[in-house]
């Protein structure tokens, strides 16, 4: 696949992806399911992975690139300069450049030469985009990596930069686009100079490289070997009488001197000598109050030292005063540029409403108040549509009761035929079992080959494991000897190295510190006059160290001095911003009781509606249920009368069996041919009923289809209506807002008459040069003889007529009339 097709491919990718729909994992998947190459399916996933990663980031620096270069640039190609940005910023030191070089080529060159000139100008990050990007990310990350990497990249890149803006400009002017050596030569004035002449030709005087001298590489030092130490460790003998006590002994000794401790202190103060051991004073026996005294203090001294106890403190009252909160040098300044970026924003303002005379507060007041009708116009029309569904609900209860009813006689008569089937699979399984058997003898029987086979295949594998395990012992035993023979001869060279640098060399010489080496360089020097140096320099650097304290400290002065005057600011700036915030509250929430007084009565008047609907729905199914009651009281009555006849008729034919029966006696034969008769005619009336019956609920069942279908086609109807109604609704408030612009635009051009006449003329050149472009497309090459013969349409052939071309429509009638001449 080619470099083009490639960036086509991802840019497909990043438009599809839907995140309401798939994750990007799912949506990256079925994408890259039709790719047959690995290396463009990792490319391409990690491409879109990246722009999803890094989107926010990547949004701020196009936003404000197609600010930047508004005149040339289109907003169609964000997809692609998202994508190069990704690999610009986070990619461009794993890509070769030679890779990058061919993507770069293979899009158009104008795109691509807009794109890196603001990308690779460190400046343009610094000044317009760094701010932005730091409220993503830390400044550390901004500075280092991302502007700090685009610096590191830049000389690779150069030769990229200046062959597309030679493909885009046809010459190059900009100094990203050239090296190091083009840029020096620049500066001292030759890029003036080649510049003047031809553009075509491109030669410059060739600049002298610096080449280091051939000098001879000194010889490694060899590094004797160190001697290996021995590592034995010796430990200590195990005590003999560190087996004689267990941990049950010893936990016994301590229990049993712990209870001697125990016993000695409590016979000391308990005892009947305790009291021998002090002395007995005869302030004792006096009586007094001092056991009470003594139980109230020690109880106030319990109180004081609950720590744990709840201590509530009593409230601090805020309305008092306002706490002051100490601003600190980093909170200054960084409000400090906050308050200032807003006086900036409001002076901006105040220009703009000089210069254009509006304000847009008005409009924006407008645009909230018809907002909160729409919003009002919309829940009256769920009200409505909520009682509309709670109609459609009555009908789908009663719907399913049919439908219910219906599933049980289906239910029935499903449980007569799977009665018949599972009989059916009782003997179709019997059949299968019996073939089953046969199978398995036959399986059986041939067991036994399959063992033999078994041993026979696992003795050769035997033979050949043993023969591959003495193979491979020989060769380890081969690769052991000679691993010896190579250890021995080193060992012999490190001990020839060790005897040559045990022979004593004598490299020294009497030392005087007022001479100088004696090699013969430039700034060859003495130790003596070295140090006199060093003295001289280490004064020099402390009177620096003063002058720069002194200047640090009338810094910190001045930057102090600089902060309470900013400080000050902030606060008459709070206090204001706090002021206008409070007034902005109060008419805030009034604006919202305003509102939810206006939506708490659409609801109440929708719910109401569907109120009142739903009671003429329920008395309506209530007056039909009551008149079906009656009616069925009155079948019942019915039936209880014939049930009446239908018992006189069974005695009357009990009275005709009777005779019958002495008929039979009489003459039997007539008689069996009577009955025969008899049965025949029931049966004849069993399947008449049966199928009066039958027609009865396929005609009921009909007519219920027919009645839902009815009554479907009305709801149907009845949904147009309302789908309708809500379109119209919609291009009304379209055509109202389209004349409301309209009548706007209309102001503006009366307003600045000279920016319309502008307008007017550039609309006006747009429509020649898009003329020049058809006549260039359809004849190609020389155009202005046949400019002169077939399109005289130039302004003075038209006596001005050109003057007519107010809007895009009559540059459109140009374009539609030169494309139906030819």
């Amino acid at each position: 696949m080619k470099f083009q097709e490639l960036i086509d491919c991802c840019i497909d990718c990043i438009k599809a992806f839907n995140p309401v729909y798939k994750t990007i994992d799912t949506h990256a998947d079925d994408y890259l399911k039709e790719f047959k190459d690995p290396y463009e399916k990792v490319f391409i996933k990690q491409v879109f992975y990246g722009c999803i990663r890094y989107q926010e980031f990547l949004k701020v620096f196009i936003n404000i690139f197609f600010k930047k270069n508004s005149g040339s640039t289109n907003r169609n190609d964000a997809t692609l300069f998202m994508i190069f940005g990704y690999l610009t910023f986070f990619r461009l030191e794993e890509l070769a450049i030679e890779d990058y070089r061919k993507l770069v080529l293979s899009q158009d060159s104008v795109k691509m030469n807009v794109f890196l000139q603001f990308a690779f100008n460190t400046e343009n990050l610094r000044n317009h985009v760094r701010d932005e990007w730091m409220s993503l990310y830390d400044f550390s990350y901004i500075d280092d990596k991302i502007i700090g990497g685009i610096e590191k990249n830049l000389p690779n890149v150069s030769e990229i930069l200046r062959k597309v803006e030679k493909r885009a400009t046809g010459k190059t002017v900009s100094t990203l686009s050239m090296s190091e050596d083009q840029t020096k030569f620049s500066e001292t004035g030759g890029l003036s100079q080649m510049s003047r002449g031809d553009d075509n030709d491109n030669r410059a005087k060739k600049i002298t490289e610096q080449k280091p001298f051939n000098l001879t590489k000194p010889k490694p030092k060899v590094i004797p070997q160190p001697e290996a130490l021995p590592r034995e460790i010796k430990s200590n003998p195990v005590p003999k009488n560190l087996f004689k006590k267990t941990l049950a002994d010893i936990e016994k000794e301590k229990e049993d001197r712990r209870k001697q401790k125990v016993d000695a202190v409590r016979q000391q103060y308990e005892g009947p000598d305790a009291k021998k051991k002090r002395f007995e004073l005869k302030s004792e026996a006096r009586p007094n109050k001092f056991e009470q005294v003594k139980k109230q203090v020690l109880e106030e001294r319990d109180k004081e030292l609950q720590f744990n106890a709840h201590r509530a403190r009593e409230m601090p009252d805020f309305n008092k005063k306002e706490a002051a909160v100490k601003l600190t040098s980093a909170a200054v300044l960084r409000e400090g540029f906050a308050l200032k970026k807003k006086e900036e924003e409001d002076i901006k303002i105040m220009k703009d409403f000089e210069m254009n005379l509006r304000d847009e507060k008005e409009y924006e007041r407008w645009k909230r108040e018809m907002a909160e009708k729409e919003e009002i116009e919309r829940i009256e029309h769920f009200q409505k549509k909520k009682i509309e569904m709670e109609l459609a609900r009555e009908e789908a209860i009663e719907a399913q009761k049919r439908k219910e009813k219906e599933n049980q006689l289906l239910v029935m008569k499903m449980k007569e035929e799977m009665e018949i089937k599972f009989i059916e699979r009782d003997d179709q399984k019997r059949e299968e079992m019996g073939k089953k058997k046969e199978v398995i003898e036959q399986v059986q029987s041939q067991k036994d080959n399959a063992i033999k086979e078994q041993e026979r295949v696992k003795e050769d594998n035997r033979k050949i494991r043993d023969e591959v395990n003495r193979e491979l012992t020989e060769a380890l035993q081969r690769k052991k000897d000679e691993e010896a023979v190579e250890m021995r001869k080193k060992e012999e060279l490190i001990r020839q190295i060790r005897e040559l640098e045990r022979i004593p060399i004598v490299r020294t010489k009497g030392f005087d510190p007022t001479e100088t080496s004696g090699v013969g360089l430039l700034e060859e020097m003495s130790i003596a006059e070295l140090r006199e140096r060093l003295e001289f320099n280490k004064m020099k650097d402390e009177q620096e160290t003063n002058q720069r304290r002194e200047e640090n400290l009338k810094f910190k002065e001045d930057q102090a001095k600089k902060l309470m005057d900013e400080a000050n600011k902030i606060y008459e700036a709070r206090e204001n911003r706090k002021n206008n915030n409070q007034n902005k509250k109060e008419e805030k929430q009034k604006q919202k009781d305003n509102y939810d007084a206006k939506m708490k009565a659409a609801r109440e008047k929708g719910l109401q509606e569907v109120y009142d609907k739903i009671s003429q729905k329920k008395k309506e199914k209530k007056q039909e249920e009551d008149r079906l009651a009656k009616e069925l009281k009155e079948i019942k009555l019915q039936r209880q009368y014939l049930n009446a006849n239908r018992a006189m008729v069974e005695e009357k034919a009990w009275k005709e069996l009777e005779a019958g029966a002495e008929r039979k006696v009489r003459n039997g034969q007539n008689q069996k041919l009577i009955d025969q008769c008899n049965l025949n005619e029931i049966k004849v009336k069993d399947e008449t009923i049966r199928a009066t019956n039958a027609k009865n609920t396929v005609l009921s069942k009909l007519d219920v289809d027919r009645q839902f279908q009815d009554k479907l086609q009305s709801q149907k109807k009845e949904n147009e209506i309302v789908h309708k109604g809500i379109l119209e609704y919609k291009s009304e408030k379209h055509e109202n807002q389209r004349e409301f612009e309209t009548q706007l635009k209309v102001n503006n051009q009366k307003r600045n008459p000279f920016n319309a006449k502008i307008n007017q003329q550039s609309l006006a050149n747009a429509t020649k040069v898009r003329e020049k472009k058809l006549r260039n497309q359809f004849y190609g090459g020389d155009t202005n003889q046949q400019d002169d013969n077939m399109f005289a349409y130039d302004y003075e052939d038209m006596g001005g007529g050109m003057d007519m071309l107010d809007d895009a429509g009559a540059g459109a009638d140009i374009e539609s009339k030169l494309m139906g001449e030819h």
